[in-house]
């Protein structure tokens, strides 16, 4: 995952952005500081990071405004990089229950019956016999 920040104000700070990223798991960085400048085309720092982009690489963002300075070129940039990789939200981080149950060949109910809430693994004698308190 690549990600990138930008300051364009004094009163504006990298390192809260960058932490964000690195929270996020990107493991390659590319940063602009422009206080109160409206450059013509992207800034340098976004530039690499798209140029930076292969197939199904992530761009990761603080929030969406350091991506462009406007939502027209917000969304020149956003139709630039979606052919080149993948936009948008955070890296998925569990599986949705559906495509596990499509993976083991189950229903929802069915997978609920043998996995407990917990994630422990429920055997049939925990139905007919649930564990009880021996005090």
């Amino acid at each position: 995952m690549i990600g990138y920040a930008r300051i364009s104000t004094q009163e504006q700070y990298l390192d809260l952005q960058v932490e964000a990223l690195h929270a996020a798991g990107c493991i390659r960085f590319f940063k602009d500081e422009a206080p109160g400048g409206a450059a013509k085309g992207p800034p340098p720092g976004l530039a690499r990071a798209l140029e930076a982009l292969g197939a199904g690489d992530t761009l990761v963002v603080w929030r969406l405004d350091r991506l462009g300075r406007s939502l027209r070129e917000l969304v020149r940039r956003v139709e630039a990089v979606q052919g080149r990789g993948r936009l948008g939200g955070r890296p998925k981080r569990m599986t949705p229950i559906q495509e596990i149950c499509a993976a083991l060949g189950v229903s929802k109910s069915t997978l609920y019956r043998y996995v407990g809430p917990d994630g422990s693994v429920r055997t049939p004698l925990d139905k007919v016999n649930p564990p009880h308190d021996s005090t």
